[in-house]
């Protein structure tokens, strides 16, 4: 018998003080000469211990034989060679299912997966040897290491002349009589098909009373039609693989269907095989697999038409960008044309008409900037869901003060007085951060009292968000409608009395949801309003300060299809009283020629300013831009595109392109004078 053998601890070693006066080369003798004794000590032990646990194997009466992972013996103590009559070196050439009888091969055979993962087996076996003699065996069986290797150690018992007395054998019968009939499991005892036995739990479970109904029963008529082949193969496959699991569905007594799960092992009764299986209950096991198949079903036929209504939502939303591109210019300019000339006739006609056409005249012009605006507000809704929303680090002090210099006109008109406290900075989206504000401080401006306009917006952080509050002191809004505000289209009061859409605070809440945050607002009628809306925190960033703006003389080139514009923009310098030269050209193809000095232009001068259109015959607005601006001696004149479409497309590639300005019409007094300062540096 082999076995793991420790290494002993070192001899110890004593050092006289005398071996201070040896030589270094001879102490290392010295040292070397105990070292070697120590090892030769050593190895004196191992071998000790060796013979000492051989003689140990060697000396056990039982049969004791190590097999490895393949079965085959590797040694054997003397008692299993002389009982199995075999010598030690042939013994070494078989393995063990060589040396047992038939009916035990397979059952070894089965056991060495078992005992290597682990089991502790005992079993009976009979033994062969190899004059014939047949040696009934218990068996023990367990798994050892040998060698670095896994391996199994057998210990057979011969119990050949163990005789069993009446009375051990009818105790020994009544105790697996009383673990089969109060077995809690469900079980039967079945030979040549027949039912020969069942336990009360397997009556339970199948609905009978007594075992009179069952036995003698084939064991087919209780198992469902659609599930017999399973137990038909099992017939067939004999005592070859003795035991099995199996799924199948047994018939209960009224007819009913029970889903069980049999676990069967083969044995002999009167010389006979027999099979005891254990019949266990399922049945609930199986229907939540049955409901989790149902649901993996359906998820996935979720997913199917979730991967549909995706695909149908992309290409719902490229439709809506391509209307809102649609909507954004050609929707509105025949409105803006009939606002725009409306104004002008009435500034330079209005003494000739008398009051009434005057007023019509201003119904017309109050109607056609209503339905722009309304479009202009319903595309900027929108455009909220459709475009992504950017992230970069935006200074709210910037973004107010753009948001009031947008509101300048309003705020000088009604006296206005609008203050804030230090504001933070944050990542989001600046142009949505600015809508916002300039929406919440337009709305207190245009829901004033009598009297002056007081707006104080601040901000505060509170744990992981930025609470932001726009306070005034207006007409207020009864607590009831403080939701129904937020709702597009949901008004408070009738246009005549207050102008607007109801669509702003829409707007307000969807860019704060958006953005990670709550938007509600407090308020009393006639005390005022508070509006509140947080933001996620962020670490603040110095932000990106604006590059300086050129300056140098009036020289425009106008390229725009439209005289009608063309006019307007005329008429709108010389109101403003700009020394300005405006060079009108009808298409993108005329105004590089321009731009070159070619054809008819060879005479132009160099603008300071061009006013580039968008859509435009020939070539459009951006592939004009996209030569100025790869020509060396032009890529430097400042270009501010003026189109009637906000789609993000449009404008995301013209800053490609990198123009200037991006300026929507309808274009008003202020937007040019800021051109015309901006390029003179004014």
């Amino acid at each position: 018998m082999t076995r793991k053998m420790e290494p002993q601890d070192p001899l110890p070693v004593s050092h006289s003080p005398a071996n201070a006066d040896i030589p270094d080369a001879e102490k290392s003798k010295a040292d070397l000469l105990m070292d070697i004794q120590r090892l030769r000590e050593q190895s004196r032990q191992v071998q000790q211990t060796a013979a000492y646990y051989r003689g140990l194997f060697d000396g056990l009466a039982d049969m004791v034989m190590i097999r490895d992972a393949d079965g085959r013996i590797a040694d054997a103590n003397n008692a299993a060679v002389e009982n199995l009559r075999y010598s030690l070196e042939d013994l070494r050439t078989l393995r063990l299912r060589d040396v047992v009888s038939p009916d035990s091969t397979d059952r070894i055979a089965d056991n060495v997966g078992r005992v290597l993962a682990g089991e502790h087996l005992l079993f009976e076996a009979v033994f062969l040897a190899s004059n014939g003699r047949r040696i009934r065996c218990e068996v023990a069986e367990h798994a050892m290491e040998c060698g670095g290797a896994q391996a199994i150690l057998t210990v057979a018992r011969d119990i050949s002349s163990r005789t069993w007395t009446p009375q051990e054998i009818a105790e020994s019968e009544q105790k697996y009589r009383t673990l089969f009939e109060d077995s809690l499991e469900a079980m039967s005892l079945i030979q040549d098909g027949k039912i020969v036995d069942v336990n009360m739990a397997w009556l339970k479970l199948h609905g009978f009373s007594s075992k009179s109904e069952v036995v003698g029963k084939d064991v087919m008529s209780l198992v469902h039609e659609d599930d017999r082949s399973i137990l038909a193969r099992r017939r067939q496959s004999g005592t070859a693989d003795p035991k099995r699991l199996y799924e199948v569905r047994d018939v209960k007594k009224d007819g009913s269907v029970v889903d069980v799960e049999l676990y069967s092992s083969t044995l002999t009764m009167d010389g006979k095989p027999a099979i005891i299986t254990t019949v266990r209950d399922i049945s609930e096991r199986k229907r939540h697999e049955r409901e989790r198949e149902q649901l993996v079903r359906l998820l996935s036929e979720s997913n199917l038409s979730l991967e549909k209504m995706n695909m149908e939502l992309e290409r719902s939303n490229r439709e809506l960008e391509d209307f809102g591109h649609v909507v954004s210019h050609d929707l509105q300019e025949p409105l803006r044309m009939v606002g725009s000339y409306l104004e002008l006739l009435a500034e330079r006609c209005g003494d000739k008409l008398d009051p009434e056409a005057q007023e019509f005249i201003q119904y017309a012009v109050t109607g056609a900037k209503g339905m722009q605006q309304l479009i202009t507000d319903l595309l900027d809704y929108a455009r909220l869901d459709m475009t992504e929303k950017s992230s970069e680090r935006v200074d709210f002090e910037d973004v107010i003060e753009h948001a009031l210099s947008n509101l300048r006109a309003s705020i000088n008109e009604s006296g206005a007085v609008v203050t804030h406290d230090a504001l933070p900075t944050m990542t989001g989206d600046a142009s949505q951060f600015g809508q916002l504000l300039q929406n919440l401080v337009g709305n207190a401006i245009k829901f004033r009292s009598a009297a002056t306009p007081k707006i104080h917006i601040s901000a505060r952080q509170k744990k992981d968000v930025w609470l932001f509050s726009v306070q005034d002191n207006g007409i207020g809004i009864e607590p009831d409608y403080a939701q129904r505000i937020f709702t597009i289209f949901q008004r408070l009061h009738s246009k005549s009395k207050y102008t607007g859409s109801g669509i702003g605070l829409s707007i307000c809440k969807k860019i704060v949801v958006r953005h990670g945050g709550n938007i509600w607002v407090e308020s009393a009628l006639g005390s005022g309003s508070t509006f509140y809306f947080t933001l996620p925190c962020e670490k603040e960033e110095e932000p990106a300060k604006p590059a300086p703006s050129r300056r140098g003389t009036i020289q425009i080139l106008l390229a725009e299809d439209n005289e009608g514009d063309a006019r307007l923009m005329r008429e709108t310098l010389k109101d403003l009283k700009v020394d300005a030269n405006l060079h009108w050209v009808e298409d993108g193809v005329d105004a590089l020629a321009f731009l070159h000095r070619e054809d008819q232009h060879t005479d132009a001068p160099r603008p300071d300013l061009i006013l580039l259109d968008l859509n435009m015959p020939r070539k459009n607005g951006h592939e004009v831009l996209a030569e100025i601006k790869a020509t060396q001696e032009l890529w430097d004149i400042p270009v501010a595109v003026i189109t009637t479409s906000r789609d993000k497309r449009d404008i995301m590639k013209t800053g490609t392109l990198h123009a200037t300005w991006y300026v929507t019409k309808p274009v008003d007094l202020v937007q040019v004078l800021n051109l015309v300062d901006a390029v003179r540096g004014g």
